[in-house]
């Protein structure tokens, strides 16, 4: 019998993983504290997301403050001024990934490097961090120039010198 392919919505397969997510190390994301921007995101994926990763051990805002390591955000230029505005809100070395690291990390049911899950433009390393250029409205507040273009697809890009802070000692831990 040849094996088939199924495809299921993505909120049917999140769910599967929830369920199956059991096997998974429950401390999975121990004390990671992730903010899930919903931008982008359905309801019921933004709930299953957050939910999985609670269940796993990490500790999820309800808003982007300087506390937040990991940043999990749909890609896309749909959300991209949100996520700039929350990526701004916290700490320098926030890491904002794509919302495939939550899901791949179930899947693997091992905590996975969030390199080739980080969002173009939008690392630690960025020498453009906070730093914003101001506008031809110079004098009002909060007007800045808009984001520079993301990087094509391949681009080089910095490398962040290290694991957020919640996923260093884990990915050192020696694998069983």
């Amino acid at each position: 019998m040849q094996d088939r392919i199924v495809w299921l919505p993505f909120a049917l397969k999140l769910c599967i993983i929830e369920m199956l997510g059991s096997k998974c190390e429950p401390s999975l994301f121990n004390g990671c504290k992730i903010h899930v921007l919903q931008n982008g995101i359905g309801p019921t994926r933004f709930q299953i997301l957050r939910r999985t990763a609670i269940t796993h051990g990490g500790v999820i805002t309800s808003s982007p403050s300087t506390d937040v390591e990991i940043l999990v955000a749909e890609e896309g230029h749909a959300g991209e001024l949100k996520l700039r505005e929350a990526y701004e809100s916290c700490s320098a070395n926030v890491t904002a990934v794509s919302t495939r690291w939550i899901t791949d990390c179930i899947n693997q049911s091992r905590l996975l490097d969030t390199l080739p899950y980080q969002i173009p433009g939008f690392d630690s390393q960025n020498p453009e961090r906070k730093q914003p250029v101001p506008s031809e409205r110079a004098g009002v507040p909060g007007h800045t120039e808009p984001p520079a273009k993301r990087p094509r697809a391949g681009a080089d890009r910095a490398a962040p010198l290290e694991p957020p802070p919640c996923l260093r000692e884990q990915l050192d831990a020696p694998r069983p």
